[in-house]
């Protein structure tokens, strides 16, 4: 393993984590989603593009440090992509142009990676990313109110 290189996808010299994810923008803070692959997290950031969000990143999402807390920084290609499923990789209009402060972790992992969604569970923990941690939630994304769930555990428990 090269001197600067992380075990968890991290350049320790430029201080940028890349975690498979998605994330978008609502209210100018950062929601990350993650999940194994095809387990919805295009999804649900598409649902959510579609309520009003913003696009940071669709499937890489670069996550760094800056003035104290962690932030997810927009897609390098401009503008952004998302993976529709069935239908391809789109170019998305809407999207960050800048670091975005993050606030929730949503898990759409289910019960094959050994998540399963709480009833009315308080949030978890996500991390750690260079010492700092994020609430995390379980969310089925396959769920009609999955992006108005996201929309509300931000509310209540985003940084």
């Amino acid at each position: 393993m090269p001197p600067d290189a992380h075990p968890f996808g991290a350049d320790i010299s430029t201080r940028q984590h890349c975690v498979h994810a998605s994330c978008v923008m609502i209210d100018a803070r950062a929601l990350l989603i993650i999940g194994p692959s095809g387990g919805g997290k295009s999804d649900l950031a598409l649902r959510l593009l579609d309520r009003g969000a913003a696009l940071i990143a669709d499937d890489m999402v670069h996550v760094t440090v800056d003035t104290g807390r962690l932030v997810a920084l927009p897609a390098q290609r401009q503008p952004a992509q998302i993976e529709l499923r069935g239908i391809g990789i789109m170019a998305w209009h809407d999207c960050a142009t800048h670091p975005i402060p993050l606030s929730l972790v949503i898990d759409v992992g289910g019960p094959q990676t050994g998540t399963t969604t709480k009833r009315g569970a308080d949030p978890g923990r996500f991390g750690p990313i260079w010492g700092y941690y994020l609430p995390q939630i379980m969310i089925d994304p396959a769920g009609p109110s999955a992006p108005i769930k996201a929309e509300v555990a931000l509310r209540r428990w985003g940084l």
